[in-house]
């Protein structure tokens, strides 16, 4: 039996398209924009996941420099993708469960976004960290979760 971390989320039900037609005029069109929208979602969702960490290591030294950081602060500063990922990787599912993966999703792209804006206005290395982690927290379980809504919303499409 699986346990309640591992469960996943059943697909939505699919309705004919004349049922759906028959309940409001258009509804085609509607759920054609609908899908549109959801797959530019995704794609913009899934290109926001690397820029915070990929960014840092061409940038590390003159980061270390401006912000007088140490030889061993740098280095735990490359340490915190793992340990975000760690941390808030295993809260994804739970937090889905909570608040639904759409919500958390849109929540870890917040958190991207206020960590990097965070980041190039950190007056010191506490500040810098802190974004890092922010943004960090929100790639973990964006990155977790963006699966499930493909897979939720995409059913016979995960592969493409």
């Amino acid at each position: 039996m699986p346990s309640e971390e591992t469960r996943t989320m059943t697909p939505p039900t699919v309705r004919s398209s004349a049922a759906h037609d028959a309940g409001k005029a258009g509804g085609a069109s509607t759920r054609a924009w609908t899908m549109r929208l959801l797959v530019l979602g995704i794609v913009l969702s899934a290109l926001n996941l690397r820029p915070a960490i990929t960014s840092l290591g061409a940038l590390l030294e003159e980061v270390r420099d401006g912000l007088g950081m140490s030889g061993s602060v740098a280095g735990l500063l490359t340490s915190v993708p793992p340990l975000c990922f760690a941390v808030f990787g295993v809260m994804a599912p739970r937090l889905a469960r909570r608040f639904g993966a759409g919500a958390v999703v849109c929540a870890g792209m917040v958190a991207i976004a206020t960590g990097l804006l965070i980041r190039p206005y950190a007056g010191g290395t506490a500040g810098f960290l802190a974004g890092s982690a922010l943004a960090l927290m929100g790639i973990a379980v964006s990155n977790v979760l963006m699966p499930v809504i493909v897979k939720h919303w995409f059913p016979d499409r995960v592969g493409p």
